[in-house]
């Protein structure tokens, strides 16, 4: 009916995968026990049945392409607790669905969660140089919409220029990477520990290549943990299937760690 209210919608997760319904014409968000942080586990294929499909601490926000999207599998795992949350999701028309999901634990794996939680948010500073805070962190600033993104006190954003970095990947195992990946930095961040620097990556073959982190031709003492939001480019001119965006964690400005090693600094 025109002008009806919804409640939120509750689950109670036990371990069992969960059914959740989602639209065209709606963005919903599926909000996980308090003090979690939700990483999104989807395949680059899928992630064009979404127009929005991003995590911000605890909340996922999500709206599907089509309302007839078929049933498939997202796992939603908390970095916080390790815990994993397998969800089937399908597509419904928007007047049939609630805006918000609330996922609760039973009463005894959520006071286990709240302590382990607010331990590891004691003395800020720890957490920050946390690999996987900080790639989430940058992926967040790529991705999300930038009302739901969250400046944190203690992360400052340095400047980059945008200019190809050359021979960023090796051609390693019969891999055509060094010659067909184009990189190019979109913004770097640090703490008082590290880098955090989000790279375009672009296909500019006729053919898919399959990418990795072990194929970046650069010393470890430097790179300290790099990830793709997406593994697998199309041929070129597949246009936004061709890219992805890979985050680096490293020890040193960009400038000094790419740069100035092509240029014999």
């Amino acid at each position: 009916m025109p002008g009806m209210a919804f409640a939120d919608e509750h689950i109670n997760w036990d371990g069992t995968p969960v059914d959740i319904s989602v639209s065209s014409g709606l963005e919903r968000q599926i909000v996980f026990p308090s003090g979690s942080s939700i990483a999104i586990g989807v395949s680059g294929q899928s992630m064009a049945n979404y127009k929005t499909l991003s995590s911000v601490d605890n909340r996922v926000f999500i709206q599907a392409v089509n309302d007839d999207l078929a049933r498939e599998k997202i796992i939603f795992k908390d970095q916080v607790s390790g815990r994993n949350y397998v969800v089937y999701v399908s597509g419904v028309k928007a007047e049939g669905v609630d805006p918000i999901v609330n996922v609760h634990l039973p009463k005894k794996a959520e006071g286990m969660e709240s302590v382990k939680s607010s331990g590891s948010q004691e003395g800020g500073g720890q957490n920050i140089n946390s690999y996987p805070f900080l790639t989430r962190y940058v992926f967040q600033h790529v991705y999300s919409p930038e009302r739901l993104v969250k400046d944190h006190s203690l992360i400052n954003r340095v400047s980059v220029e945008p200019i190809a970095i050359k021979n960023l990947f090796g051609c390693f195992g019969g891999s055509v990477a060094c010659t067909s990946l184009i990189a190019t930095p979109i913004v770097s961040y640090r703490t008082d520990q590290f880098y955090a620097t989000a790279i375009e990556v672009k296909n500019i073959s006729d053919y898919a290549v399959e990418v990795d982190a072990r194929m970046i031709a650069r010393s470890p003492r430097d790179l300290l943990a790099a990830t793709f939001m997406h593994h697998r480019l199309l041929p070129a001119n597949e246009g936004k299937k061709a890219g992805t965006v890979l985050v680096m964690i490293h020890k040193r400005p960009l400038r000094e760690f790419f740069y100035d090693q092509e240029l014999g600094r």
